[in-house]
C-alpha cells in the first residue's frame, strides 16, 4: 500500500527496500534449508533486487554479485538462531 501511494522514507522513516530485502533474504534462506529451490532462487532474486536498489537509493557504488550474495547470506547473523533451523 505504501507503495502504490508514492510513500518515500524520510528521515526516520521505513526504507521499503532495505525492510523488503531483509524480508526475501529470510525467505529465501527458509525456502534453501527446506530443499525448495525454485522458491528460494525467485526469493534471492528479489533479495537481491531490492538490496541493489538501495544501494543506487543511497548513492553507494553498485554491490557486485559476490557482495549481494554475503549480504542475503548473513541477513540473519545479528540476531539469534532462528527457531525453524533449531526444530528442523
Amino acid at each position: 500500500m505504501c507503495e502504490k501511494t508514492g510513500y518515500h522514507a524520510g528521515l526516520g522513516g521505513i526504507k521499503l527496500d532495505q525492510a523488503y530485502g531483509g524480508i526475501y533474504s529470510r525467505l529465501y534462506l527458509v525456502e534453501k534449508a527446506l530443499g525448495k529451490d525454485q522458491a528460494a532462487d525467485q526469493n534471492y532474486q528479489k533479495a537481491a533486487e531490492h538490496w541493489r536498489r538501495l544501494n543506487s537509493v543511497e548513492g553507494r557504488a553498485p554491490s557486485t554479485a559476490a557482495q549481494i550474495h554475503q549480504e542475503i547470506e548473513s541477513v540473519d547473523a545479528p540476531l539469534a538462531e532462528p527457531a525453524w533451523k533449531k526444530n528442523k
